[in-house]
């Protein structure tokens, strides 16, 4: 396995951090978009180092919990989506299953047309739930998977000019 490096030159500190933010940990917009495409091109197997380059020493520690920070609001977020998709994919099952059965059970006494019509849209109800546990939930776990490793990364203050 090989270490992958993000690099991030600043000219000063504050360049990293939000000036919005009254605790002074968030993270600058810039940097938490460069974060975020920077590991995108990440292989599989790399372990994360960050590469801090400023011309005067940054206050490391600070730099760090901030990075902490950032990776445990990524991760709850991460977990409510994950949550939500779970709920919804169970909504839209129950409502499929339902749907299914009221078009069976009723297909004597309606319309052969109405009766498809409502096992229909049961079918596309437990189409959309399958979609959510086939597609949306494995790419959250996966991010789930990438923050947990982001978390051990190395950070690495290099003198810049």
């Amino acid at each position: 396995m090989g270490k992958f490096i993000i690099p991030i030159q600043v000219k000063n500190e504050q360049e990293l951090y939000s000036r919005l933010a009254p605790s002074g940990l968030s993270f600058s917009s810039e940097l938490t978009d460069y974060l975020s495409d920077s590991i995108e091109d990440r292989r599989l197997g790399e372990s994360v180092s960050i590469e801090l380059s400023a011309a005067y020493p940054p206050d490391t520690e600070r730099f760090k919990n901030a990075y902490l920070l950032y990776l445990k609001k990524q991760q709850e977020r991460n977990k409510k989506e994950m949550a939500k998709s779970r709920v919804n994919a169970l909504r839209l099952l129950l409502i499929g299953i339902a749907f299914i059965l009221i078009g069976i059970i009723f297909s004597a006494f309606l319309n052969e047309v109405i009766a498809a019509i409502i096992s229909t849209i049961g079918s596309f109800s437990v189409w959309e739930a399958s979609a959510v546990w086939i597609e949306t939930i494995p790419v959250l776990r996966k991010r789930e998977r990438l923050l947990q490793m982001l978390m051990k990364a190395d950070i690495e203050y290099l003198r810049g000019e």
